[in-house]
């Protein structure tokens, strides 16, 4: 059974609503939450939890900095505000609704509820044209200017001959990094070709030399198949360019579907070789 922390029918008055009169007169909401701790507080230490009278006011100072018209959004912003608050919380988990609510129909309430955590996402960053170097940097620098991910750890770069492409193309460098994020598989993935395009990355054929090329490789221990996402990816095991440098920084990740480490993945494809 999952610990966590809870608070319980807090009452907090605000000014949102899609409708003027919501804008202008304040009105009460009802908030309950759960805090999931990473990892649980086993000592009788403040440090390893969070401060109660503390949360109650980073929860209040969310819910008043900004008035917004859905209560989807608002519950989302508390979320985000205590996760990016508190390093040691790595799920909220909120219900918030509106004491006053009437319509013409017979419910106790009705309202929103949300779960948002920190996942943990690996990602592969190479590429073959330009400054290499300064290029990927570049892109971890980007990575890390963004509010919603955390680099948790950063491979050595390593260089390689092109693989699965034109062999005449130039030598390509590469890595893996370690992230939390707060964004959905998809969101990430928007957010990581962002990055590409700004760092000058062009698409026209597949297997082009690139500036940067920034994948995904796993998101938690999901698995999924959409047109614009595989995951895990679906070429982990054959690439050397990526085991190399991702078992350097977590050899024991233990692949999603294969069930086999990194570690274990690394040294069978150079057996393979």
């Amino acid at each position: 059974m999952d610990n966590f922390i809870f608070v319980k029918k807090l009452i907090l008055e605000g000014t949102h609503g899609v409708f003027d009169h919501e804008k202008e007169k304040p009105q009460k909401f009802e908030l309950s939450l759960k805090i999931f701790l990473e990892p649980f507080p086993n000592q009788d230490n403040l440090e390893e939890t969070v401060d109660y009278t503390s949360l109650i006011q980073e929860i209040e100072h969310a819910f008043l900095k900004k008035t917004y018209s859905l209560i989807e959004t608002l519950s989302e912003e508390i979320a985000f505000h205590l996760l990016l608050t508190y390093p040691i919380i790595k799920q909220v988990d909120l219900e918030i609704h509106k004491t006053n609510m009437r319509l013409n129909h017979n419910y106790e309430a009705i309202g929103v509820a949300v779960s948002r955590k920190r996942n943990v996402s690996f990602i592969a960053i190479g590429g073959n044209l330009g400054d290499r170097e300064i290029n990927l940097n570049k892109s971890i620098d980007m990575i890390k200017l963004d509010p919603f991910i955390t680099v948790l750890k950063a491979s050595h770069l390593i260089e390689t001959k092109p693989f699965g492409v034109d062999e005449n193309q130039p030598l390509y460098l590469n890595g893996v990094l370690k992230i939390n994020t707060f964004y959905t598989p998809e969101k990430l993935l928007y957010k990581l070709q962002t990055i590409e395009n700004l760092l000058g990355r062009i698409r026209k054929e597949k297997g082009d030399p690139r500036t940067i090329d920034i994948d995904i490789l796993t998101y938690n221990d999901l698995i999924m198949n959409k047109p614009e996402l595989i995951l895990p990816h679906p070429r982990i095991k054959e690439r050397a360019f990526v085991l190399e440098p991702w078992a350097s920084i977590e050899s024991d990740f233990i692949h999603p579907v294969l069930r086999k480490s990194i570690g274990d993945l690394k040294k069978y494809l150079e057996r393979t070789l």
